[in-house]
């Protein structure tokens, strides 16, 4: 019964889950720094086998190599495009398309499919294709918190608003009413666009699925046979740890 633990490293957050007889036996969600202090919180309350991670952040894995060695585990998986994927990878940059893409498609597989949209909102929104053919990469759109943060940062005069504000429909009775109307449904149009447009490139029915921390504000405004999945990057890490190594 090897207990598997999958971290994933987003921009600004941490992720991980212990696998155990392929089920997922227990999850943190953590937010980002001290993270040497949180690795080693959570590698020794999990007690793991082997470790499997993903990290869109240069240099994050120094600090998950340290504490995973350091608590006598040395079953440690990088993922990363030369992994065993269950899938082929189309684009024409593969080395260079963020790890945590490849495993949420990873995760649509672990759910049992093999063509889907796949929308991960989190600090950056991803909006990818996987096909019977491979995953054919996608579109790549600001997060909530960077369209506010480019507003205040880009304008001598508009403020810094947290995702968290109330937002009411346009027209906006103030500047920040309309600035939370504007980045709210502004947000809400672009991605329902981007998925329109990929599940028209692919000309026929296709599963979709919708994991991140916006997912929740996302669901409604999409297709009604979309499926959250919050679990999916994660999944797709596990899947990827077995596939490499038993290969």
């Amino acid at each position: 019964m090897k207990r598997i633990l999958v971290f994933d490293r987003g921009n600004n957050s941490l992720k991980a889950a212990l696998f155990i007889s392929g089920a997922i036996a227990e999850r943190w969600n953590c937010s980002p720094g001290h993270d040497q202090d949180v690795i080693d919180g959570i590698i020794e309350e999990s007690v793991p086998d082997a470790v499997a991670f993903s990290s869109v952040v240069p240099g994050w894995d120094r600090s998950l190599f340290s504490c995973s060695r350091r608590s006598g585990c040395d079953d440690i998986l990088k993922v990363g495009i030369e992994s065993e994927l269950p899938f082929r990878v189309l684009t024409d940059e593969g080395s260079s398309i963020g790890t945590d893409r490849i495993c949420a498609a990873a995760g649509v597989v672990e759910e049992g499919s093999s063509e889907a949209v796949i929308i991960d909102a989190g600090t950056a929104v991803t909006v990818d294709l996987l096909s019977r053919e491979g995953f054919k990469g996608g579109a790549i759109f600001p997060g909530l918190a960077l369209l506010l943060s480019s507003l205040h940062t880009g304008t001598a005069a508009l403020p810094l608003l947290s995702t968290g504000g109330d937002f009411s429909p346009p027209p906006g009775k103030s500047t920040t009413g309309a600035i939370m109307a504007g980045v709210h449904f502004g947000f809400i149009g672009a991605v329902k666009e981007l998925v329109a447009r990929t599940i028209a490139s692919h000309g026929g029915d296709i599963d979709i699925f919708l994991t991140g921390g916006s997912a929740g504000l996302l669901k409604e405004y999409l297709p009604a046979e979309t499926r959250e999945a919050p679990d999916l990057v994660l999944k797709g890490l596990h899947l990827i740890y077995l596939s490499t190594r038993e290969r």
